[in-house]
């Protein structure tokens, strides 16, 4: 059976994320806004770097890879 995520409400960097808008533009890329934006944001490497004070590069990716 599959659990559901605590998290309800989207992620409080959306605005601001430089790559949210690159996610969200393409039905290819719904996948990680659905899973982290959207989802269970805690666990992105963007998020969890701005909430430690640390810069994100732009090529981060919400799984902690780099493009």
């Amino acid at each position: 059976m599959k659990t559901q995520s605590a998290v309800t409400s989207p992620c409080s960097h959306i605005s601001s994320c430089k790559l949210f808008p690159i996610l969200s533009a393409s039905n290819a890329l719904d996948y990680w806004v659905g899973a982290y934006c959207k989802g269970d944001y805690q666990r992105c490497a963007r998020y969890t770097r701005l909430t430690e004070g640390l810069s994100v590069a732009p090529n981060l990716l919400p799984n902690g890879k780099k493009i």
